[in-house]
Formats: structure tokens, C-alpha cells, sequence
């Protein structure tokens, strides 16, 4: 029997993108059984384009802006409810290849199989070798996830990986039942690291490198790449700040979560505290209202709460019921 393969795709705010991707997926050499658009809120036509160009489309219409965790976590449970049997996940700014499905349904039907990889890459068909990977709890606060090499592509088999964005992720019916859905107080960052721990725990994650999905994710303008200490330092716009309360926070929260050594999270934690701080002060503009922002991240992180509205509040004074605005970019560790 052939199964039945929905594909999800959240979105906010980027109708052009979404077309092409929604037109990649309606010229899939294996057809879809149904396609599911989350609108997350959107208000720049995405749903007047949605009901004229796409009326086969299932589109679920959120209240807010749910993020990338919610956003797919509405969207699963929308392909449950019409009788799915896997799930293909993805963000508006993705464009999987005509035989990307074809590939991935190859492997459908092996055992003990909880979800299947599009291999990623970027608009320049360069491999995005830090999207798939392996779990390194041991190595924590370091990093999560070790990424995938290019010698272990080399043959095109399929992989055994831990961890896969939701960019390109096909989720087994059986593993959403046993494990659930994603989480949605992540909102965004790391939240598909969250999930495909639940995923491993039911079965394999299979990296199939010759299902390929291109990732247009873009980094914000004047983003620079600077080192302290000889270390990496990330410096982004101010307007793109909010997102690093989501990756400090979710990142605190999984590594007391999952470290295999809790005091090893507690005596590194000051360390990389100062070393971000350190940063903002030699290099950030607006660096006070930034360390704010980042020590409620780490506070959060570490007691595990979730206002997915204080990075607005606290960087731009919002009221508290602002939903905080998502530019579609999902949760890569």
C-alpha cells in the first residue's frame, strides 16, 4: 500500500518564497497526497494568495505568530487529523529538488524508522553540514550536535543521523503518535533538536543524501564574524537580536536537560556568560539593553520558562501581549 505523505510548510510574511516552494512540492516526481500551509498570522497577503492561486491547499490560519515549533506543531497535528502516514516538514524559504520525495519514499518502508532527511543544502548547492548530525551530550555547553562530514556522504547511502532541522524532516505517523508533537514553547532555535531526541528514542533518524532540499535561509545585513580570545563571536543588527533570547534559552534549557554531567553545565556556564557579555561591550551597539536581554535568556534557560514575548518587551518595550514577529527561519542548532 502506498502511503500517504503530507507536507507542512509554516510560514510568515514571505509569500514569494512560500509560492516557490509550494510549486516545488506540486511538481514532486512522487506525488503528495496533501499539502498543508500554517499561516502564522501573516498580513502581507499571504492568505488572499493562498485561497486564489492554491485552492487545493489545506491551510491552517493561526490567531498569532506561533513561531517554527508552533507553526509545525500545528500543522502535524493538522496532517493527523486527515490520516497521514508521514509527514514532510518544512519552512517557506525551502525548496526541495522534483525527485526529493521520490528519494525519501525509497526508504519508507524499512523497520524501526521514526523520520527520514532530505540532505540540505544552500542556494549555492553547497551542503549545509551542520543541519544533520549526531548528539553530543557529553560535550555540553560546548555543542549539542556534531555535524555530519562530507566523507560520510561520499557513497550516497543512506545515514543513520540523531539529529535533522525541520527543514526537509519527514516524520513516521507512528513515531508523532508514541512521541508526540514538537514543542511549541520553543518557538524557535533548537527546537527540532528537542524533538528528534523524542524521534531517537523511538527509532532511526535516515539521512537519504540523495533527497535534496535547498535551505535560502539568509543572514541578516551586517552580520559580522569576529573572534575574542580566539574565539567565534557572531555580531548581528539590533533588529535581529530577539533571536538570540530564543538560542541562549533553549540551548540553557536542553543542556540541563540532557548534559551528561550537570556540574560540568554549572562551572562552564559563568564562563561562557562573561565571554557574551565581554563581546557586547567591545563590539555591540545598544550593549546594555543587550546583556539584559541575554541574562534573562540564561535565567529562563536555566528554570525552564517560557514567554516567548520577552525578547520584544525587553529590547523594544512592547506590551506584554505582543506576540513576537518570526521571519519564518526555523530552529537550526
Amino acid at each position: 500500500m502506498t502511503p500517504a505523505i503530507f507536507a507542512v510548510v509554516a510560514t510568515y510574511n514571505r509569500k514569494a518564497l512560500l509560492r516557490e516552494c509550494l510549486d516545488a512540492l506540486q511538481h514532486q516526481t512522487r506525488p503528495l497526497k496533501q499539502i498543508i500551509v500554517v499561516d502564522n498570522a501573516c498580513n502581507d497577503g499571504t492568505a488572499e494568495m493562498l485561497s486564489k492561486d492554491y485552492p487545493a491547499i489545506d491551510v491552517v490560519h493561526l490567531s498569532h505568530n506561533a513561531g517554527s515549533s508552533g507553526g509545525v506543531h500545528a500543522g502535524m497535528n493538522r496532517a493527523m487529523e486527515l490520516n497521514c502516514d508521514w509527514v514532510w516538514v518544512m519552512d517557506d524559504d525551502a525548496e526541495p529538488d522534483n525527485d526529493a520525495l521520490e528519494q525519501l519514499a525509497k526508504l519508507t518502508d524499512r523497520k524501526d524508522i521514526a523520520a527520514l532527511a532530505c540532505l540540505k543544502v544552500d542556494a549555492q548547492g553547497k551542503t549545509l553540514y551542520h543541519h544533520r548530525g549526531f548528539f553530543t551530550f557529553n560535550e555540553l555547553p560546548r555543542r549539542i550536535i556534531r555535524p555530519i562530514t562530507e566523507s560520510q556522504l561520499s557513497e550516497n547511502q543512506p545515514i543513520e543521523i540523531d539529529h535533522a532541522s525541520f527543514v526537509g524532516l519527514m516524520v513516521n505517523i507512528h513515531a508523532i503518535q508514541a512521541v508526540g508533537l514538537p514543542d511549541p514553547r520553543l518557538f524557535l532555535q533548537f527546537d527540532d533538536v528537542e524533538y528528534c531526541i523524542r524521534l531517537r528514542s523511538f527509532g532511526n533518524i535516515l539521512l537519504a543524501p540523495l533527497s535534496r532540499i535547498t535551505h535560502k535561509e539568509q543572514v541578516p545585513p551586517n552580520t559580522r564574524n569576529l573572534r575574542l580570545l580566539g574565539q567565534p563571536y557572531q555580531s548581528i543588527p539590533y533588529n535581529d537580536f530577539w533571536k538570540r533570547y530564543f538560542v541562549y534559552r533553549n540551548f540553557l534549557w536542553l543542556s540541563r536537560q540532557h548534559s551528561t554531567s550537570k556540574l560540568k553545565i554549572i562551572a562552564s556556564l559563568p564562563a561562557l556568560y562573561l565571554f557574551l557579555v565581554t563581546a557586547t561591550l567591545i563590539y555591540e551597539t545598544r550593549r546594555f539593553r543587550r546583556i539584559y536581554t541575554l541574562t534573562h535568556a540564561f535565567i529562563d534557560g536555566l528554570i525552564g520558562r517560557f514567554d516567548n514575548t520577552k525578547p520584544r518587551r525587553l529590547l523594544y518595550k512592547q506590551p506584554r501581549k505582543t506576540e513576537p514577529k518570526h521571519d519564518g527561519q526555523g530552529g537550526d542548532a
